[in-house]
């Protein structure tokens, strides 16, 4: 019984993982020519912290020690469910089920002449880093551009590496997605204290080439010089692949709980994964779908029962010599009521918990983890 696996991110790795512990022979396709690596990382190789190999999940031995075939620099091309085959740049794999763990593709937003040529960029594989990392030099003006977990972490490495650094954020507060606006306001407190200028309610508008850099062009007018760019914006599940193959895509590929797609025995895991009209998800959300995946590919391959996802939430975390960030669940707004833990006369650190009536739907905290792991039990 063979599996594929296409995606060598958490979910892919972990995909070829479960199918292999379940007895099958594992074919891992990765697109990259480098053994996969942990992906929330690459901040620290663009911007000179980390050699790219210290941020590797294992060494090529490890898959080869395990029975996986590892096929690197071997970008899929066509699946072709019928015939039940894989086609790559390494040829031609027959499989008996199929996880398909692509992964996301960065999305930019609408920026009046953002061209190749100029040092804008995304920090999404090895090569982005690697680019980056050529132009990182003291001094430098980095504009970040997206005020994200991932956009905050490449600015902080950008400071520490001794760059200017300016992040932009088009909502009115940092990391919207994750903090209410109380929380929000105290880790822009916290990086403003660290050197970061933080701009919230404006974008970019254009950018244009200028004296071996780029002028951004503000939303709100101004007119903003740097070095290079980079743009943290949001990403885009990787469905083209699926799609082309007649397999059902919406925003991303849809699955039922056991992470099935439409077609029986093809399986999708991961950022790539649509569950009811759910798609985002996080690095430990996606290694756990991808074991699960890769367990259920054998069983699908071999007429067993199939397992459903234990669906809960994850918590997104940070840590740096600069700030903590923990939260889980769901930020305060407008109908969700939050409750402080702290007396607020420490500036840089914040506990609290978001309830939607008596129930506890999320916890954020910044500059602490006191009493996180236990307040996250009690998140429904």
């Amino acid at each position: 019984m063979k599996i594929a696996v296409i995606g060598a991110g958490h979910a892919g790795v972990e995909a070829a993982v479960g199918s292999r512990q379940a007895g099958a022979e594992v074919v891992l396709f990765s697109d990259e020519s480098v053994p996969p690596y942990f992906r929330p990382r690459l901040p620290g190789v663009a911007f000179g912290q980390l050699e790219p190999g210290a941020i590797a999940m294992h060494p090529r031995e490890w898959y080869d020690a395990r029975g996986i075939g590892l096929r690197l620099d071997a970008a899929v091309t066509a699946v072709e469910p019928r015939a039940r085959r894989v086609v790559s740049r390494a040829g031609r794999e027959d499989f008996d089920a199929l996880v398909l763990a692509c992964g996301s593709v960065p999305r930019l937003p609408p920026v009046e002449g953002l061209a190749d040529g100029l040092p804008c960029f995304t920090l999404w594989c090895m090569d982005d880093a690697l680019r980056i990392r050529g132009l990182v030099t003291p001094g430098r003006h980095l504009v970040v551009v997206g005020g994200g977990i991932l956009g905050l972490e490449a600015a902080l490495r950008g400071r520490e590496a001794g760059m200017r650094v300016t992040v932009i954020e088009c909502l009115p507060r940092l990391m919207p997605l994750q903090f209410g606006a109380a929380a929000a306001a105290v880790i822009r407190a916290t990086l403003e204290r660290h050197g970061l200028q933080i701009l919230t309610g404006t974008r970019v508008r254009g950018v244009a080439g200028q004296r071996g850099g780029i002028a951004l062009q503000l939303a709100d007018g101004a007119l903003l010089e740097a070095d290079l760019a980079l743009f943290s914006t949001g990403a885009a599940p990787r469905v083209s692949l699926a799609r082309d193959a007649g397999i059902d895509t919406a925003r991303g590929i849809r699955v039922d709980a056991c992470l099935q797609t439409g077609d029986a025995g093809i399986f999708a895991a991961g950022d790539v994964a649509q569950i009811g009209d759910q798609v985002q998800c996080s690095a430990r959300n996606a290694a756990v779908q991808g074991r699960l995946a890769g367990s259920n590919a054998v069983a699908a391959a071999g007429g067993q029962p199939l397992q459903p996802l234990q669906v809960q939430p994850y918590p997104v975390f940070f840590k740096s010599p600069e700030i903590e960030l923990y939260a889980i669940g769901r930020p305060a707004d407008g109908t969700l009521a939050e409750e402080r833990l702290d007396n607020g006369q420490a500036p840089f650190r914040y506990r609290s918990v978001v309830r939607e009536g008596a129930r506890v739907v999320g916890v954020q905290m910044v500059g602490t983890r006191e009493d996180f792991d236990s307040l996250s039990a009690t998140v429904r």
